[in-house]
């Protein structure tokens, strides 16, 4: 298949623009808010594209490895602007939009001044924000793939044709992009410093996440080859996820639950889950898999109560 065709379907050219302008919309808003958090969503923009690259061209594995057949995993049939690689550029902006999302999220669940100690802290947020952008990812990749936004090249794919690799890869791209850029404004505290410092903070960040990432995801390449037979991938991620979250529910209840309510900040994430659960249904994915009718929704449902989790208090008072 040629990796760019002219002719993406009319669904196709509906999210990507509702996605080009809930990108504008959200860099706005943060702009507006806070300098440092339009350079987090500029610098997670960038580094989704940095990670995509290197998944479609497998630039990094050449380098690591050169004497090792490369597979490439996925490849992108449409775009409506296409980055080098080939990489669309919408699927960079939805990048910045989970990961400013989750972040933020994370960040008004446990904020600084919560007793919580700091490393603890990062780390927890950094789960927090991971298991958001699963919860899209989990509803949303079953549907694209459908539709036709990429084609996965690899097997197995285990849930509802999509590897768990990618779960884990989604996971592992926020925790390492946020856990760095947590780090990087902790030392420089937002707008104490000027402008072009808070900048500088955002995008220096780049190197060591990406380093990071890739650190970690060879490194679960090489538990999940070590012995398949007697420890099956689906295990593994089960395992991971169950350690992982852990943390995160121990705090359920001790999280800031009284903020002022942010539609920009779960803007983006609600208009994907509402794309997964219309996508479900007009390209006859339901069909393929009817277990994922119920699924797909229960996914949207968890993810939305992530997001909403912080704003408990503040709704219940609104509405009651």
């Amino acid at each position: 298949m040629d990796p760019v065709q002219t002719s993406p379907p009319l669904s196709f050219i509906l999210i990507q623009v509702g996605n080009y302008l809930i990108t504008l919309v959200c860099l706005w808003h943060c702009w507006r808010k806070e300098r440092a958090l339009a350079f987090t969503m500029a610098s997670a923009i960038v580094f989704g594209y940095m990670v995509e690259y290197s998944q479609v061209t497998q630039c990094v594995a050449k380098i690591l490895f050169p004497h090792q057949p490369v597979v490439i995993p996925y490849d992108y049939p449409y775009a409506l602007v296409m980055l080098p690689g080939p990489v669309p550029l919408g699927i960079c902006l939805s990048w910045g939009i989970i990961i400013s999302a989750v972040m933020q999220t994370a960040k008004y669940l446990l904020p600084d001044t919560h007793p919580e100690g700091l490393l603890n802290k990062f780390l927890i947020r950094s789960f927090i924000g991971g298991f958001l952008a699963i919860s899209i990812d989990f509803a949303l990749d079953p549907s694209l793939v459908k539709m036709g936004f990429w084609v996965w090249n690899i097997e197995p794919r285990l849930w509802y044709g999509i590897p768990w690799s990618n779960f884990i890869g989604w996971f592992v791209i926020v925790g390492c992009f946020s856990t760095t850029i947590q780090l990087g404004y902790h030392w420089f505290k937002p707008g104490t410093k000027g402008t072009l410092v808070d900048f500088l903070v955002a995008f220096g960040a780049l190197i060591p996440a990406f380093i990071l990432f890739v650190i970690i995801m060879i490194g679960w390449l090489a538990v999940t080859n070590f012995n398949p037979q007697k420890y099956p991938e689906t295990l593994l991620v089960a395992v991971f996820y169950g350690i992982c979250v852990i943390p995160v529910i121990f705090r359920l209840f001790k999280y800031k639950s009284d903020n002022k309510f942010d539609l920009f900040v779960i803007l983006g994430p609600f208009y994907l889950y509402i794309w997964s659960l219309i996508a479900l249904f007009i390209t006859g994915l339901y069909l393929d898999y009817p277990t994922l009718v119920v699924v797909a929704p229960v996914m949207c449902g968890l993810g939305a109560i992530g997001f909403l989790w912080t704003y408990r208090d503040t709704l219940t008072k609104k509405y009651s």
